[in-house]
């Protein structure tokens, strides 16, 4: 009787599932809103994403330049941290935080941070033209200003 009865039970569910089914999908797609009228987080052009290049001075006038390559994706940014003229690319940075107007990426097998503050180029604060801040390698510090790559 018992198994009569799970077979009476399969059966009716793979008659009514894929109407189910499909009456689920007809209301979600009713209320999705249409591509391009809401724009999801990641969608939404982010003011940092891109690559930021500057340079400091060490010692006797060496100097170096640094690029962070910062990507933004699911409300989480991550960078790599280029060092051109020491021919390293593509340092993973472990931690990216931007908290307000305040930045802080740290490398932490290289014992270096960089701590900034950006700068706006508008009002709406849309667009930022420079990152004001200082490279910390093995706790020494020099200023640094991060300015965006334009491509071309």
């Amino acid at each position: 009787m018992r198994k009569t009865l799970n077979l009476q039970m399969q059966k009716s569910l793979q008659t009514v599932l894929p109407s189910v089914l499909a009456g689920l999908l007809g209301i979600l797609l009713t209320l999705a809103p249409v591509r391009g009228q809401f724009a999801t987080a990641n969608e939404i052009e982010n003011p940092l994403q891109g690559r930021w290049s500057g340079s400091f001075v060490i010692g006797i006038e060496v100097s170096r330049n640094l690029v962070f390559n910062l990507h933004w994706m699911d409300g989480v940014y991550s960078a790599t941290l280029d060092l051109p003229s020491q021919g390293m690319l593509a340092i993973p940075v472990d931690l990216v935080v931007l908290k307000g107007n305040e930045l802080t990426m740290m490398i932490a097998a290289a014992r270096a941070e960089f701590y900034g503050t950006l700068r706006w180029a508008d009002a709406e604060q849309t667009r930022v033209s420079h990152i004001v801040g200082d490279w910390s390698h093995v706790g020494e510090y020099v200023a640094v200003t991060l300015y965006p790559e334009i491509a071309p």
